[in-house]
């Protein structure tokens, strides 16, 4: 029998070593602090998910979180760089970092990543999920 030592961070993301967990901990902070600067998503049980209504945010904000979360990404993912600061900057479409994030299988920031992706950084508005933001017309209410 082998006795193996796991560290679970409080996402319940596991790591084999205790520097891992705590530099990922490190992380998620930065992302926390980072996501912070939007307005709290409504806490609705699956209505807001399911196209209930918008939550409008702030567009600078909005790009200042987006520029944010990417050069935090960017720096983990050194190999992929290049591209994530051309989706920070706007110069791609944020679904360009999406692929390279979600293969990394980082939980905080493909949660990061998955709200971004539901912001339409030209009108500023917060929907539930992605496909909202192509399908607009579909949601009428602000919350």
């Amino acid at each position: 029998m082998i006795e193996k030592t796991i560290y679970i961070a409080d996402d319940n993301s596991r790591f084999d070593s205790k520097n891992d967990c705590i530099h990922y901990e490190h992380l998620c902070a930065e992302v926390d602090a980072a996501m912070s600067l939007l307005k709290p998503r409504p806490n609705e049980g699956c209505a807001f998910e399911n196209g209930s209504g918008y939550l409008q945010q702030h567009i600078q904000t909005c790009e200042l979180v987006r520029k944010q979360i990417l050069d935090i990404c960017a720096l983990e993912m050194p190999y992929w760089a290049r591209i994530i600061q051309e989706c920070a900057n706007g110069l791609r479409h944020i679904s360009h970092a999406g692929r390279i994030i979600c293969d990394y299988d980082n939980k905080c920031f493909t949660s990061a990543l998955n709200r971004l992706q539901c912001i339409d950084f030209t009108n500023g508005k917060e929907f539930g999920q992605p496909y909202y933001v192509a399908h607009q017309d579909e949601v009428a209410n602000e919350i």
